[in-house]
């Protein structure tokens, strides 16, 4: 995915470790104008804490504050991330997408982390 990964209208510059949301963002699909203001402020905030934790996911682990390439975890830090993922890579793994074929949970790891992290 190289050092910067885009979410929507969202983007994390690993290099200088920015968080970038577009004006645009509470314009995707899970916003309505018709609704009470707290269920789309509740959207916004769910996906700025999904961006958030890009930077402490497995891939973030590997950019430091200033965005410089460095595995900042201690082992038990990546011992105890790839354990608790598991369970995560389990789950995905028992969905099935379309008649015998399943969901391959380590591929997807990355979202379905950040998206069960940011709840």
């Amino acid at each position: 995915m190289g050092n910067d990964s885009a979410d929507g209208q969202c983007l994390l510059q690993r290099a200088n470790e920015r968080h970038q949301f577009s004006g645009g963002s509470p314009a995707a699909a899970a916003f309505d104008p018709k609704i009470d203001d707290a269920p789309n402020y509740g959207n916004t905030g769910q996906t700025i804490g999904h961006e958030l934790t890009h930077g402490f996911d497995d891939e973030g682990r590997h950019f430091d504050a200033k965005g410089n390439l460095k595995d900042w975890w201690t082992e038990d830090d990546a011992s105890a991330f790839t354990r608790k993922a598991q369970c995560i890579v389990d789950q995905y793994s028992q969905y099935t997408v379309i008649d015998d074929i399943k969901i391959n949970g380590k591929l997807t790891l990355a979202r379905t982390w950040r998206t069960w992290a940011a709840r």
